[in-house]
């Protein structure tokens, strides 16, 4: 039987999504039809930002929660955007604090690429892109040797409560699966997610803003995406979310959210 052996995390067996191939998630090909048995749904666009709230859920209709891990369920910003800022800077580039919010949830090579033809006017040469991602991994972890990033109470508290109903919790991050499960082990999270899909599970160009990673979440969840709550900071990871046909929520808009470097 055609399927794809997913690896929810390096604590948790892989799990096997019959009817399902990484290719036929690349082309667009809902992870959907792994829950619910039916034809696959062949997502053709990513809607605009402009509607955010075009899929809700009434409380007592959520089955599932799909939380992005950086800006969302960890407090990981600051340090990221230290660690930015200095790769860019030795590499001939700069770095704003709004242009590196514009950037969440995107891959890091994407970041690069976007940033340097940006400012360059010309495309960087791939050994340029993996440089500068490699000094860029090398910095977090000097700053991560020294500081610990915390869980964002008031998006961990969503979290505990839907553990307490039963509904299974899941996250989906466009961070790679040696950061990402750093930073949930550090936070003491690693309890909370029943899954973890990162950047390696998704087929090269189909991170955020592609709906891959929230799609593939749900599957493993065991819960249709139009069941499921989708949690997200940053703007490529909203499109993510709506383009699955999940229910958005703006942890940004929630009371007691961080503000970067404040």
């Amino acid at each position: 039987m055609a399927g794809y052996l997913c690896r929810p995390s390096a604590c948790l067996p892989r799990i096997w999504v019959p009817g399902i191939t990484k290719d036929s998630i690349c082309y667009g090909l809902a992870v959907n039809r792994a829950v619910s048995g039916s034809a696959p749904t062949i997502i053709k666009t990513i809607p605009a930002l402009g509607n955010h709230e075009k899929h809700i859920l009434r409380d007592v209709d959520v089955r599932g929660h799909v939380f992005d891990l950086d800006g969302t369920l960890v407090d990981t910003m600051p340090i990221h955007y230290k660690a930015w800022q200095t790769a860019c800077t030795e590499f001939g580039l700069q770095l704003s604090v709004q242009k590196f919010l514009s950037l969440a949830g995107i891959s890091a090579e994407e970041s690069v690429r976007m940033v340097f033809t940006e400012q360059k006017n010309h495309k960087p040469s791939e050994d340029y892109v993996k440089s500068l991602v490699e000094a860029k991994g090398a910095h977090m972890m000097q700053l991560e040797a020294t500081q610990h990033p915390q869980a964002i109470e008031c998006v961990l508290d969503i979290a505990r409560k839907a553990v307490e109903r039963g509904e299974p919790v899941g996250c989906a991050t466009a961070s790679d699966r040696k950061s990402a499960e750093m930073h949930i082990e550090a936070a003491g999270i690693q309890e909370l997610l029943s899954t973890l899909v990162c950047i390696e599970d998704v087929p090269p160009g189909r991170g955020k803003p592609c709906p891959d990673a929230f799609l593939l979440a749900a599957a493993q969840l065991g819960v249709k995406p139009e069941f499921c709550r989708a949690y997200e900071d940053g703007e490529a990871g909203m499109q993510a979310a709506v383009a699955a046909g999940m229910h958005l929520i703006d942890v940004r808009k929630l009371p007691g959210y961080p503000t970067l470097l404040q």
